[in-house]
């Protein structure tokens, strides 16, 4: 009874410890100056929990150089700094690691709130286009508003009068990516350039875009006043297709569904004639979820329909459940299989946020530690199944296979693709992957809140290591046949990874 009452206690002075007014929140995160010496602070919590808990931290970069980087910048921090200023000049620092999974986060503000600031996508110029970033050149790709001035394919040659080369190279240094590989950092661009170029850059009423068109150059000013939601365009190229109706999607929800409506799980016939079959796979986590199920009946359905040439889609996978990930290998592969080599932790680590939920896993995380970290000599080894020898599923496919990667293959995609390319089992095509080979720094992932700016920092606890290994260390996958896409292919939304491998099967 008494522990019972310890316990409690212990919930309520949680709580109300954990009580901050949001308006107090977003005024420390939006409009706050910090001291030098509470940045600094901030910056020593950052480094001792990294240097003490991320099992990578000198992979990719010497210690030297990394507290020179984080000397320099405490001399540099002499006045007092808002959170985003702060964010500025830190995450160049956290990006320098080199690790995907390492990031240092912005946090949002809290809406309903005096402090509140509702943004609606229309209301940032650049998000009413999409760009293509190709060899540090950023072109448009298409447009959710009526604009006579411009065109898919013209290029943007700077933004408000800063050349774009040496945007894109700015940006590049914020976002953290695996080792030395830089596909990773582009197709993130691609993605979602506009994000990114308003994290860093000053959100403005207008933009001063001068734009080439291959014949003439012309300075184009640009005001959201002149961007009405009226003048969207009902079929532009970034309306969503819409593949399935609601009634259906009711019964296939397991398969989930990407910001076009497509199918995150996939697979059909591409061709009957010489029984090629394609396979999309774009994470392996997502809500309602049931990879069991799709590969179960996917691969049934592949040893039915006798097909010989199958097409595996990494491309656009950020990764998931590690386990999902190997359940898909033992569908790959006809003989028993080990998947990771090791996992491996600095420790036995507990951590909790600024929030209830977090505080309450607090018990939980150390029985984990307990039950599943052993330590030997001194290492802490981490028990998972995937360590365990397996057997390959009783529907495997023996025929042949095609593997297609790109920069967004990523994490768990990327162990995937390593064991694979480990046991040369299918020809990869398309680009590098973008997550290491031989290692990440995944598994638990916490988020840290800095106690002074209130950014966010999230990191690994894991060394994780694919049975496999590569000769060029701080890479992704290579692909055997390399793709490089056109303008125009990425304009018209072209697929030529997919002719590659159909000219080369049917050749």
């Amino acid at each position: 009874m008494y522990g019972y009452s310890r316990y409690l206690l212990f919930i309520i002075i949680i709580l109300f410890s954990s009580c901050i007014t949001k308006s107090k929140y977003n005024y420390k995160i939006s409009a706050q100056f910090h001291s030098p010496e509470d940045l600094r602070k901030d910056i020593d919590f950052v480094f001792k929990n990294l240097e003490k808990k991320h099992p990578g931290i000198n992979w990719y970069i010497t210690p030297e150089n990394l507290n020179f980087k984080i000397d320099s910048l405490k001399t540099v921090i002499n006045e007092p700094l808002n959170t985003k200023d702060f964010y500025l000049k830190l995450a160049p620092i956290i990006a320098s690691i080199k690790c995907g999974h390492t990031k240092l986060l912005i946090p949002s503000i809290r809406k309903s709130d005096q402090y509140s600031i509702e943004r609606i996508g229309n209301e940032r110029i650049l998000n009413n286009y999409s760009f293509i970033v190709k060899n540090d050149k950023l072109f448009f790709k298409g447009f959710k508003i009526v604009d006579t001035l411009i065109k898919s394919g013209d290029e943007i040659l700077a933004i408000n009068n800063i050349p774009t080369s040496e945007i894109i190279k700015n940006l590049n240094s914020y976002i953290s990516a695996d080792g030395y590989n830089m596909t990773y950092k582009y197709s993130i661009l691609n993605r979602n350039f506009s994000n990114w170029y308003y994290s860093i850059y000053s959100e403005k009423d207008s933009l001063l875009l001068d734009i080439s068109n291959g014949k003439e150059i012309k300075n184009i000013l640009i005001r959201k006043s002149d961007l009405v939601a009226k003048n969207y365009l009902k079929n532009s190229s970034e309306t969503k297709n819409q593949i399935v109706n609601t009634q259906t999607f009711k019964y296939l929800k397991y398969k989930g569904l990407d910001e076009n409506n497509q199918y995150l799980l996939d697979y059909k016939l591409l061709d009957s004639n010489f029984r090629i079959g394609y396979l999309k796979v774009k994470s392996f986590s997502f809500k309602h979820s049931n990879f069991d199920k799709f590969f179960d009946e996917t691969f049934k359905e592949i040893k039915a329909s006798e097909i010989k040439n199958l097409i595996l889609d990494l491309r656009d996978n950020g990764g998931g459940n590690l386990n999902d990930s190997r359940k898909l290998f033992s569908y790959l592969t006809a003989t028993n299989f080990k998947y990771l080599s090791t996992v491996e932790a600095k420790g036995r680590f507990i951590f909790s946020d600024d929030n209830l939920k977090s505080k309450l896993s607090i018990p939980f995380q150390w029985i984990y530690n307990q039950l599943f970290i052993n330590k030997k000599e001194d290492r802490y080894l981490v028990k998972i199944n995937e360590l365990n020898i397996s057997k390959p599923n009783k529907n495997n496919f023996k025929g042949n296979l095609y593997i297609i990667t790109n920069g967004l293959s990523f994490s768990a995609a990327t162990l995937l693709a390593a064991n694979l390319k480990g046991i040369n089992r299918g020809i990869f095509v398309g680009s590098e992957g973008g997550g290491g080979f031989n290692k990440i720094s995944a598994g638990i992932i916490p988020t840290l809140t800095l106690p002074y700016s209130g950014l966010k920092l999230k990191f690994g606890l894991y060394k994780i290591v694919p049975n496999a290994q590569s000769e060029y260390d701080g890479r992704s996958i290579i692909p055997d046949i390399y793709v490089e896409h056109s303008l125009e292919d990425d304009i018209i939304k072209k697929d030529p990874e997919i002719e590659t491998i159909l000219k080369l099967i049917k050749n």
